[in-house]
């Protein structure tokens, strides 16, 4: 197949698609695993557990969603975090 020091296109176009079939086998094969693996994981009941969050409702509603809004941007800015890396729970008026 390859005598010559040069390859023609016939035989380029060969090894590409051999190499295109390996690649896109071997991630099929891999999505294989996974699914296989979190479908035994699962029934072995080692997977993590999601946790849903409480919603906690305020006692009072006396700050407007503006409000809120600035003291959570304050909150984030001074904690230098991106958006999720926190949870405010609740805001209270300390006198």
């Amino acid at each position: 197949m390859f005598t010559g020091s040069t390859m023609g296109i016939f035989e380029s176009l060969i090894v590409s698609a051999l190499g295109l079939s390996v690649v896109f086998t071997a991630l099929a094969v891999l999505a294989i695993a996974i699914v296989l693996f979190s479908k035994i994981f699962s029934c072995l009941g080692i997977a993590e557990e999601k946790k849903t969050p409480k919603v906690v409702k305020p006692a009072e509603e006396d700050l407007s969603e503006e409000h809120c809004a600035v003291i959570v941007a304050a909150i984030s800015e001074e904690l230098r975090s991106v958006r999720g890396e926190y949870r405010v729970k609740s805001i209270k008026e300390i006198k």
